[in-house]
């Protein structure tokens, strides 16, 4: 059996719990060596994966991201680690982590406590973890999804993360509010397309003409698509219209990679005149038969 072995340590760690990477990768080597399983690492001139300096809540780890890079590669048939907090402080990001590990066929096993997804009564300790963590889970979404609600009913934007083009959030007031040189470019897409352009015309426009989207890159073609749906240029805010489904993953989905399936539409919520809006209603609602008319009357292209 082939095995990767992972170890970490923080200055926080070794200050109060005592045991340095040097401890680790010994007992880790000589553990492996009494099984007789193959130590497999790809970092040049190392025998084990290692992040030193790294907290074990943050997961955005060199060795980690290497280790995880080698798994997809199928390159060890198992992960092994001094303790179950070395992989990962967080649970639900340790619950992950043993799913894609998984998924790919890799085993998982803590050296100094009973985690080991090798052995039936391993599976059942972490299946365990796994029960409480949803429970946990299901907890906060009680509690915080009604509050969630109510902020969009008074027309509080969820989710600063992703803020629509053409628009800032304003974090105090919780609203959205124009951008006014991203929100002419927004005007403009509905002008040309109102004027006969189709989307691929108006992305080959941005595109010759040099103009970028918020990240730099290309105004695509689905980018403007979306653009033209967008109730939010209205002034609406329309929440609650997907979700992601916990059971179905991505044809080609890895790790999180769960499909986006719609809400029934008697759980979406959409509350107008929540902030300023970039289009008019008329523009709008004219987009929308055009759109309709394209998608009623569309043919395959040989």
């Amino acid at each position: 059996m082939k095995v990767a072995i992972y170890t970490r340590v923080s200055t926080e760690d070794q200050a109060r719990e005592g045991f340095s990477l040097d401890v680790q990768r010994n007992f880790l080597l000589q553990y492996a060596k009494t099984f007789d399983w193959t130590v497999f690492c790809s970092v040049t001139d190392a025998e084990v994966y290692q992040d030193d300096g790294f907290t074990g809540s943050n997961m955005d780890r060199p060795a980690l991201q290497r280790l995880l890079s080698d798994a997809h590669n199928k390159n060890f048939d198992l992960v092994l680690v001094y303790k179950q907090d070395r992989l990962s402080r967080k649970l639900q990001d340790l619950l992950s982590l043993l799913e894609e590990f998984d998924n790919l066929g890799i085993a998982y096993k803590s050296a100094t406590e009973p985690f080991d997804t090798t052995t039936s009564a391993g599976k059942m300790a972490i299946q365990m973890l796994g029960s409480y963590a949803e429970f946990e889970r299901n907890r906060l979404i009680e509690r915080v999804f009604p509050g969630m609600v109510e902020g969009v009913k008074k027309g509080h934007w969820q989710g600063s993360r992703y803020i629509p083009y053409g628009y800032i959030h304003n974090k105090k007031d919780k609203k959205l509010e124009v951008n006014p040189e991203e929100a002419k470019i927004i005007k403009d897409i509905y002008s040309m397309y109102l004027r006969g352009r189709s989307t691929a015309q108006i992305a080959k426009h941005y595109d010759i003409n040099g103009i970028k989207s918020r990240s730099g890159g290309r105004f695509q073609q689905k980018v403007i698509a979306d653009i033209l749906k967008n109730k939010t240029y209205i002034g609406s805010i329309v929440w609650n219209k997907f979700k992601y489904s916990s059971k179905t993953k991505t044809k080609n989905g890895q790790g999180k990679g769960y499909k986006v399936t719609k809400n029934p539409a008697s759980e979406v919520i959409e509350t107008q005149d929540a902030h300023e809006a970039i289009i008019s209603h008329q523009d709008f609602n004219a987009v929308q038969k055009i759109l309709a008319k394209k998608r009623k009357n569309n043919t395959v292209r040989f």
